[in-house]
């Protein structure tokens, strides 16, 4: 049955909110909080993008009532009439917006969204023992309600005559990040080694302190600077296999690797996760430490229609619940420990 709605029309406009100019080239993008997810829902919902125009307009028209968030990227690059000025001032990156709003029996015309400057994560990534950096690393600051995530990306750099230059330490710098707070998460991918995860996050320091499993605090056109990402190449591996109580192997078993220090939880670098193969068998590189180890059911994630209680503290839970009866593993630097797992009936 296809409901009889009367359609209504969404339109703004995006300014800077230090300057009061209008922001041309923002991308607004429109989710339907209540929309039933289906292919037509997820096709509309990948074209439900535009960009704000010379005066920073935008609009979006013959939507049903509902509650939406509105979402504001800023442009690639943008400089207000003001900062293009003789002395060429730095100004910070402005930052992403996100807006709840609620439609009801008319349309709602000439909101104003206001972009402002973002926070600046800057500093260093390097070895414990002076090891030369992996070729890939991506640093993200993801708020922790996992609403939003800002990346920087460092490659290896290269001579004129196409000659890797081998660094041991690389400056990085993550900009536009909104209020709030974040968590440091680092990618690896060590092009050409046999091992992806042959690297794992040591400590992320900041102010003499590691704020590897704590947010950072960050305010609107603040520089955090002299943050450290120390990585350790002393990983260890646990192998294992997963049967029925049969004795018979489970292809594509998701395996969880959780620290037993509950204090790690809120690191997105601490967990470990892996998957069976067609012989039941798995392989997993990580820090040094004892984890449980987890058989994660299709029941076991989070429920995004859970508005009453943060994300943190729906992540808690679940570990909560995950770990209550989970077997445990120990892995060790340089070394191969093995495990045997039986899936419950």
């Amino acid at each position: 049955t296809i409901p009889n709605q009367t359609l209504h029309t969404i339109n703004g406009i995006v300014i800077n909110k230090a300057t009061r100019q209008p922001v041309k080239g923002a991308r607004v993008s429109i989710k339907n909080e209540n929309a039933v997810t289906s292919l037509f829902s997820a096709i509309s919902e990948g074209g439900s993008q535009n960009q704000t125009d010379e005066q920073g307009r935008w609009s979006y028209k013959e939507l049903p009532p509902g509650k939406y968030t509105v979402t504001v990227q800023p442009p690639y690059s943008y400089e207000s009439p003001e900062e293009k000025n003789k002395q060429k001032v730095k100004t910070p990156k402005l930052a992403q917006l996100r807006k709840e709003i609620v439609v009801e029996e008319k349309d709602l015309t000439d909101l104003v969204l206001e972009l402002g400057y973002g926070t600046t994560i800057s500093g260093t990534i390097s070895f414990d023992n002076q090891q030369i950096l992996p070729s890939s690393i991506t640093i993200t600051a993801v708020d922790e309600n996992g609403k939003f995530a800002e990346s920087s990306n460092l490659y290896t750099q290269y001579t004129n005559d196409g000659k890797p230059i081998q660094a041991k330490i690389q400056d990085f710098k993550i900009e536009g990040i909104p209020n709030g707070k974040v968590f440091i998460k680092t990618d690896i991918r060590a092009y050409g080694e046999d091992d992806k995860q042959a690297f794992y996050v040591k400590s992320i320091l900041y102010n003499g302190r590691d704020v590897s499993s704590s947010p950072l605090e960050t305010k609107e056109g603040e520089e955090i600077k002299g943050v450290q990402i120390i990585l350790s190449n002393d990983v260890g591996k646990l192998k294992g296999k997963v049967t029925r109580t049969d004795k018979t192997a489970v292809s594509g078993a998701k395996i969880f690797l959780l620290p037993t220090d509950k204090t790690k939880w809120a690191n997105y670098n601490a967990s470990l996760y892996a998957a069976t193969n067609s012989d039941g068998e798995f392989e997993v590189s990580g820090a040094p430490g004892e984890y449980f180890v987890v058989l994660q059911k299709d029941s076991d994630y989070l429920n995004e229609e859970e508005t009453e209680k943060s994300l943190p503290e729906q992540r808690r839970e679940l570990f909560e619940k995950q770990t209550l009866n989970a077997s445990k593993a120990t892995i060790k630097a340089k070394e191969t420990e093995t495990i045997a797992l039986i899936l419950p009936e």
